[in-house]
């Protein structure tokens, strides 16, 4: 474990800052060693600043802790800590959420929570990867908003794994959020060996979004009621349970997630409009499934894509660090580079386009999010067509 950092309250949210953001300060890092958030990223005009903070919640089984972890817009010269990418790291190891990385030291850690191996750069490598800086500053002064509001739906790792999309999001004025149940710790979905199990534990993350969600809501510089879900992965479950219960959430942005379950008893009513972005392997994420849905919807296949690649830990800093060794459901090398600053200006349009007062029709956002994709291939399929995926239109 690491040392953690004193740090003051969280300004403009109800509750108190109780977490560290980590203490790197940067040492031995030269510009020429700059890399993890290379490339263009065609940011907003907000500077982005970073907070963290533990929720505490009461439910049946007893009180729970949840980590909650706020991009947000800032004032201009608003001064907080720069951060490094170890700083995220260190946040996600403090919760327990990535168990590849137990009893390592930090740089094969790192490693290992990129690739699947502790051995496929070495530290001196990781650790120019650890030490490179990110866009957010810790506790930097917020603007005045009002913002709209994106939530991450519950899945681990995500403050490490998407804060490149994070950041970019927030600099285009969007406070973005993500929760973990980091106390008692809970099970990944994925190790609940019954249905029953499974529900339990999409019931207990819904619910920690849902306070995340009233929290955020007494930040004023937070439009409560202007809120979109974000979800990769099996986050899809959570985010399609909260927008259930949710009046103020607008609409998902999935990020080949399975937002739409294959049994009865994991049955939902999608409530808003969603775009769901899918890799080249389907299998088990239900782009089918879209068929019976009754909101709107309009899916892109990113067609040189796999699952993996829907973050940035994955594929794309592999990628950057120079390793082509991935995890069995990624893909490394120049199309993990290409494919993510696409993705990220898809997910990023998509969500402008969807908290405007008056949202475009499907047909109209598949045209705008196939020229934000900027020559990437994809597929494109939107509830107007009503077509099997593998007949969609082709772009």
């Amino acid at each position: 474990m690491h040392e953690r950092c004193a740090a003051g309250p969280l300004v403009g949210l109800g509750f108190m800052l109780v977490t560290l953001l980590g203490c790197a300060d940067g040492a031995g890092v030269t510009d020429g060693d700059r890399l993890p958030w290379e490339g263009d990223f065609s940011l907003g005009p907000h500077p982005v600043g970073f907070r963290t903070a533990t929720l505490n919640r009461t439910t049946p089984a007893g009180p729970r802790e949840v980590a909650l972890s706020v991009w947000y817009p800032a004032e201009a010269d608003s001064g907080g800590r720069g951060l490094r990418v170890a700083d995220y790291f260190r946040l996600v190891l403090s919760e327990g959420q990535l168990s590849e990385t137990s009893d390592l030291a930090e740089e094969p850690a790192f490693v290992a929570a990129m690739t699947g191996t502790a051995d496929a750069l070495s530290p001196d490598r990781a650790r120019i990867g650890l030490d490179a800086p990110v866009l957010a500053r810790a506790d930097a002064a917020p603007g005045p908003g009002p913002y709209p509001i994106v939530l991450w739906s519950s899945r681990h790792a995500t403050v490490l794994a998407q804060a490149p999309l994070a950041e970019v999001l927030a600099s285009h004025g969007f406070i973005v959020a993500t929760a973990w149940s980091s106390d008692p710790p809970i099970a990944f979905i994925w190790e609940e060996r019954s249905t029953e199990e499974k529900l339990a534990t999409i019931q207990t993350q819904t619910e920690d979004l849902q306070q995340t969600l009233e929290e955020l809501r007494r930040d004023p510089t937070a439009d409560g009621d202007n809120v979109l879900v974000l979800a990769w992965s099996y986050g899809g479950q959570t985010a399609a349970r909260l927008q259930e219960r949710e009046a103020g959430v607008r609409g998902i942005v999935a990020m080949d997630a399975n937002v739409v379950p294959a049994r009865p008893e994991e049955s939902l009513q999608l409530m808003h409009p969603l775009v769901y972005l899918v890799g080249r392997d389907t299998s088990g994420r239900g782009l089918d499934r879209l068929q019976r849905l009754d909101e709107p919807w309009a899916a892109l296949g990113f067609t040189e894509l796999a699952h993996g690649n829907f973050n940035a830990l994955e594929g794309y800093l592999p990628a950057v660090l120079g390793t082509d060794t991935v995890y069995a459901w990624s893909l490394g090398g120049r199309v993990a580079k290409d494919g993510y600053r696409a993705l990220v200006q898809v997910v990023a349009s998509a969500v402008r386009e969807m908290t405007r007062e008056v949202p475009p029709t499907m047909s109209d956002m598949a045209a705008l999010l196939e020229d934000a994709a900027a020559g990437t291939p994809i597929e494109v399929l939107t509830s107007s067509d009503r077509l099997a995926p593998e007949v969609g239109q082709r772009r």
